[in-house]
């Protein structure tokens, strides 16, 4: 029930992520968005999330503290990111409001230009967000070590032998997830 709960809202945010950035001027906004939040082709997992209120101020807040959650409260490190308001009005933030997304990013210093802030003509007031952060490293390799003790003991091999994959084969996945968490590191110093 938690894992489905957790899809559904990941599908929602993505849901409306995808919405309103066909509605973002001048922009082919999901490739622009790939673009900027993963540009280094080796670390390009993207998370996303939104919150909606009245307020927009108020939004604002709970975005940096959704942020906050999503880097593990700035003990990972972020390499870009996205945020979208989807009110007009708020199409430019003010410097503290920026300068508060920027420290719940916790930005990597080598990138001059880590976020860019985006607005559309939505009629639901919120902000979303999209994010490349090391903190992914930490599920990643935790859903790695299953998987490798799962294979050392042959478990659930003979399945995938039935299709031509065979033990080589996870193991070179295991090689492309530690290569994944190396150019993590290297690139979140």
């Amino acid at each position: 029930a938690v894992v489905s709960t957790q899809s559904t809202g990941i599908v929602q945010d993505l849901q409306i992520i995808f919405r309103n950035c066909k509605q973002t001027p001048n922009r082919c906004a999901m490739w622009e968005l790939i673009k900027i939040v993963s540009a280094i082709p080796t670390i390009k997992f993207t998370s996303f999330g939104s919150y909606f209120g009245v307020d927009n101020t108020d939004n604002c807040n709970q975005t940096a503290r959704s942020i906050k959650r999503r880097t593990g409260f700035s003990k990972s490190r972020s390499i870009a990111g996205v945020v979208l308001s989807s009110d007009t009005k708020y199409c430019l933030l003010s410097k503290p409001m920026e300068t508060k997304f920027q420290k719940a990013f916790n930005f990597v210093d080598w990138n001059p230009f880590p976020v860019e802030f985006w607005c559309s003509k939505s009629k639901d007031r919120g902000i979303n967000y999209a994010i490349n952060n090391e903190h992914i490293v930490t599920a990643l390799l935790e859903e790695a070590d299953t998987a490798l003790l799962k294979c050392d003991a042959g478990a659930y091999l003979h399945w995938f032998e039935q299709y031509g994959i065979g033990k080589s084969d996870f193991q070179q996945a295991f090689e492309v997830i530690n290569k994944i968490k190396e150019d993590y590191t290297y690139f979140c110093k």
